[in-house]
């Protein structure tokens, strides 16, 4: 997130660097906070270097997870207002993926950034949570408005829509967005952000019923080839 006016950034999930280093240099930015998600190194691995660079950013993360370099804990249902950027963050606590687990989430821009918990057309893996609290947890992104943008922190989408057309053969929003996506890739662009509208058609995991349903979708992720 970039306040363009003040040369401030936010930076989410840092688990390398140098490319947030890079582009700050490129746009003359100074980072204003940094924003973590859950405690897995490849989303917090550049903090001390950051710190290094912009020592005046605060590091917020999840009140539940110690993580090395977080400065203040956040928990479920916070506001924080960060004096550069014009409106609000709210937080979400969403376990399933990591016990701790929290997103931040824009109502004003209606920006969603959810780490690990929800990908494109797909979901994290339950290291540390139950397939209850994770189902729980979408279905607490899946109440957010349609039009919400998804930032998740991984480029998963091709694989995740493979899968997703191995369970639903006959949705034809799936096999377009498939094909779309394979496009995209072939190019070597983003296929982030996704809107949780385009999620609610072709993520079976926010299309399954109960937690039952889910915990068998997310066994036959785990195994898909």
């Amino acid at each position: 997130m970039i306040n363009h006016d003040l040369g401030k950034l936010v930076v989410i999930d840092p688990g390398n660097p140098s490319p947030v280093l890079a582009f700050c240099q490129q746009y003359q930015l100074d980072i204003d906070a940094l924003l973590i998600t859950h405690h897995h190194t490849d989303h917090t691995a550049g903090i001390a270097t950051l710190k290094q660079h912009f020592p005046k950013a605060p590091v917020y993360g999840p009140e539940y997870e110690k993580i090395i370099g977080v400065e203040i804990g956040l928990k479920n249902q916070d506001c924080l207002q960060l004096p550069n950027l014009q409106e609000p963050i709210e937080v979400l606590h969403i376990p399933g993926h990591t016990l701790g687990h929290i997103a931040y989430w824009l109502p004003t821009s209606q920006w969603l950034f959810c780490g690990d918990t929800l990908f494109a057309a797909g979901c994290g893996k339950l290291f540390e949570g139950t397939a209850e609290q994770m189902y729980n947890s979408l279905q607490i992104l899946a109440k957010l408005p349609l039009q919400t943008l998804i930032f998740c922190t991984h480029e998963y989408t091709q694989s995740n829509l493979k899968f997703a057309q191995h369970i639903e053969p006959n949705n034809t929003d799936i096999a377009e967005r498939l094909k779309k996506v394979t496009h995209m890739r072939q190019q070597h662009l983003c296929t982030l952000p996704s809107t949780l509208a385009l999620e609610l058609k072709t993520n079976p995991f926010l299309r399954v019923s109960n937690s039952i349903e889910f915990a068998y979708l997310r066994q036959q992720k785990d195994i898909f080839k």
